[in-house]
């Protein structure tokens, strides 16, 4: 038979396990809601889009690179680089590539397409330690993926390593 002691041990640790599995919960949560929507917008819009990855320093240095996407296969990149000086913005580099030239320049962001991008998230960003990582994930792109990130909680400047988003576009 159960008593009063054991019960209260039994929900202690039963509290302390959901309390401990609640950030990996809600970053699952909005993962698969997110993924959801992500399926359910290729089905209406098709597998045809492009999508802007931007990356920013603390330092002043950002870049943007956009992809397109066409019936699920990455066709084009086109990045842009830029040094921030106050309110000025100086673009030190950029340049484009076609289906023919993908990933002849080291700079951008990976050709790969959002399919990709949803697996390596869940598969290699919201599954690093909570302990040492500050984990970042959000769906502002119309409930889309738009940050899936980490950074190690002894980093100073510039350590996020993932995905940020700005723009998704569907393209008829």
């Amino acid at each position: 038979m159960c008593n009063k002691r054991s019960f209260l041990a039994v929900t202690a640790f039963l509290t302390l396990i959901m309390y401990a599995c609640s950030n990996d919960d809600a970053f699952e949560s909005e993962f698969d809601k997110s993924l959801d929507t992500s399926k359910s917008t290729k089905k209406t819009e098709g597998n045809s889009y492009s999508y802007t990855v931007n990356f920013g320093s603390v330092f002043g240095f950002g870049s943007n690179t956009t992809l397109t996407v066409i019936d699920g296969k990455v066709i084009s990149r086109v990045y842009e680089a830029y040094q921030l000086d106050g309110s000025e913005k100086e673009i030190i580099e950029s340049w484009s590539e076609n289906e023919n030239e993908l990933n002849s320049h080291v700079e951008g962001a990976d050709t790969i397409t959002l399919d990709q991008i949803y697996s390596s998230c869940k598969a290699t960003i919201l599954s690093v330690n909570e302990d040492e990582n500050e984990i970042t994930f959000l769906a502002e792109n119309n409930g889309l993926l738009s940050v899936c990130s980490y950074f190690s909680k002894n980093c100073q400047d510039d350590c996020s390593t993932g995905f940020n988003i700005s723009e998704i576009r569907w393209i008829d």
